[in-house]
């Protein structure tokens, strides 16, 4: 414990001196926030440079009990940038006050809403384009391994991809999926995240529809299986997993999957199943550098002929959460304004986008996820529902989406006729009627639909 040693209170007395104040109390949590101190200005005076300070902007102590030192970060992107520049020279500063490992944390603030939040649906329904993918010494190894993966035949099987949040691995596969799409035959590749493709094996077992549910996942020949984290507490899906996998290797189908964790330190993660991830590829994933991203956003305002002060274009990368389009737009807004005022753009009048406010119409993107887990449980596409010609699989996952839409997000008739293949106002009201006779007959249709409004709910409160 902290506390223990008898040198520790002297180390703090020296810092307070040092900054003009008087010598604290030295309790076990004054201490610890001096060490805590302390181990930032090592970090800094080892390491400097901007990505080192990006990556500790906003980091705060939120406890520290005994080998554990437990610190909250205000976003997924400063997370990503603290693990790859930050961690380990403040584990080995740690490790030099106290003279025992202390292993570092992290929480994401719990009002977390930006641009950069990319545990939520909406967030994983973004579509996700290779063009749009930075690459750097951080992660061309693995993008060079996807692309030699999925040109077939591969020696080993499966392939995970893990490393901490916003490292990009949700994009890089989410893009190889959707160029797949375009370059290949229909259904040549399909993703899941992890609660998505529980859900719907729960919900299929349940409904005896489990041969549709195999069929449809057995098809493609890429398979996504993103955020294996999320199987910790589904012991039933993962050896569904193991039995998945075992057909699509007969087959000479390949398949990926993308965790925050090396199969070894995952929780809840059944032998069989990590012992099948350990005999594939298995490959860390590091969030790109903050100069790369700089020098993206900065190409993309050369081209609109463009030049901004560097420390404009890190605080804008910053607030956009690492999203180059973002911070483009948002130095773009700043320079029209600074023009019209005939002055140079400031970094303190940067404001990150604005999120749109309840009424300000439909958020399509949630819609578009809302529509991704409707379609896995009942094994149809998202195409398939949106058809406007009348596909007999589809029939009773439309006149479901059409409830859920009108529950979750009170979109009016027109824009559901519109969205689902222009359908007309009394088509729309036909099939809302029709759905909630199929939820009155259904029990296990009803608790889907109230898991699905309780998460579209929580959703919406998150982003606002």
């Amino acid at each position: 414990m902290p506390g223990s040693s008898p040198t520790r209170p002297a180390a703090a007395d020296r810092i307070a001196r040092d900054r003009g104040a008087a010598p604290r109390r030295p309790d076990v949590v004054a201490l610890k926030e001096e060490l805590f101190l302390q181990a930032l200005d090592e970090v800094r005076r080892r390491q400097p440079g901007a990505e080192t300070g990006a990556g500790l902007r906003g980091v705060k102590l939120r406890d520290w009990s005994g080998s554990t030192l437990h610190l909250e970060v205000p976003h997924e992107f400063v997370r990503g940038l603290f693990e790859r520049a930050v961690r380990l020279p403040l584990e080995s500063a740690l490790l030099g006050l106290t003279g025992s490992v202390v292993r570092v944390r992290l929480h994401v603030a719990a009002d977390d809403g930006g641009p950069h939040r990319r545990d939520s649906p909406a967030a994983r329904s973004r579509p996700s384009s290779l063009a749009d993918f930075i690459q750097d010494e951080n992660n061309r190894v693995v993008f060079r391994l996807v692309t030699q993966y999925l040109k077939g035949n591969p020696l080993f099987d499966p392939f995970l991809v893990h490393g901490p949040a916003a490292a990009g691995k949700t994009h890089l596969l989410r893009g190889f999926v959707e160029l797949c799409k375009r370059d290949g035959e229909s259904g040549s590749a399909a993703y899941f995240t992890g609660s998505v493709f529980g859900r719907a094996f729960r919900a299929t077992s349940y409904r005896r529809r489990l041969d549709a549910f195999r069929a449809e996942v057995d098809r493609p020949r890429i398979l996504v299986i993103d955020g294996l984290d999320r199987l910790g507490t589904m012991p039933a899906t993962q050896r569904e997993l193991v039995r998945l996998l075992e057909r699509r290797q007969a087959r000479g189908h390949v398949t990926l999957f993308a965790a925050r964790e090396h199969p070894l330190r995952l929780e809840g993660l059944e032998d069989a199943l990590r012992s099948r991830l350990l005999g594939g590829m298995v490959v860390r994933m590091m969030p790109v550098s903050l100069a790369a991203v700089q020098a993206r956003v900065k190409a993309g305002l050369a081209k609109r002929g463009v030049r901004i002060e560097d420390g404009v274009l890190g605080r804008a990368v910053e607030l956009s959460g690492g999203h180059p389009v973002a911070a483009e737009t948002m130095i773009l807004r700043a320079v029209a304004v600074a023009r019209a005022e005939g002055r140079a753009v400031r970094a303190a009048e940067l404001e990150p986008p604005e999120r749109p406010a309840p009424g300000d119409g439909p958020d399509w993107t949630r819609i578009e996820g809302l529509a991704a887990e409707v379609a896995a449980y009942f094994a149809v596409s998202v195409a398939d529902l949106r058809s406007p010609r009348k596909v007999h699989r589809a029939m009773d996952p439309r006149r479901f989406l059409v409830v859920m839409l009108r529950r979750s997000f009170a979109l009016p008739a027109a824009d559901i006729g519109q969205y689902l293949g222009g359908r007309s106002v009394s088509t729309v009201a036909a099939l809302q009627r029709q759905g909630t006779a199929l939820l009155a007959e259904d029990p296990a249709l009803r608790e889907l639909a109230d898991q699905l409004q309780t998460t579209c709910h929580a959703d919406v409160t998150a982003g606002h």
